[in-house]
């Protein structure tokens, strides 16, 4: 699964409701209604997002997972770090799909 140009104007969509001003931050406090609502959006910047709406839990795990720097004394998230810190999540778990497909099929070929 890549990220394409619908994923990125899906995250923009909703970027735009929690940045009017368009500053390029949403405020940390903010951020897990950010990530609920993109999860309503078709955008596969985000894995599993049934589990994301229904538990906070994952869903507040899923963020750390993100691994996102925060700015202005800890209290905002800028723009293009939770894009490229979603994206990176996505790229990794389709690597390490990838990756655990072929050790499956070589583990196959080996049992033959």
């Amino acid at each position: 699964m890549s990220v394409n140009q619908t994923d990125i104007d899906d995250f923009i969509d909703v970027w735009n409701r929690y940045d009017p001003n368009g500053n390029g931050t949403i405020n940390c406090h903010e951020f897990e209604k950010f990530v609920a609502e993109l999860a309503r959006t078709p955008t596969k910047l985000i894995a599993n997002k049934k589990r994301i709406l229904k538990s906070v839990t994952r869903r507040r795990m899923f963020i750390a997972d993100l691994e996102i720097p925060s700015h202005n004394s800890f209290s905002d998230f800028l723009f293009v770090d939770v894009l490229m810190c979603m994206s990176r999540l996505i790229v990794e778990s389709d690597y390490v799909r990838h990756d655990l497909l072929e050790h499956k099929l070589l583990l196959k070929d080996k049992a033959k």
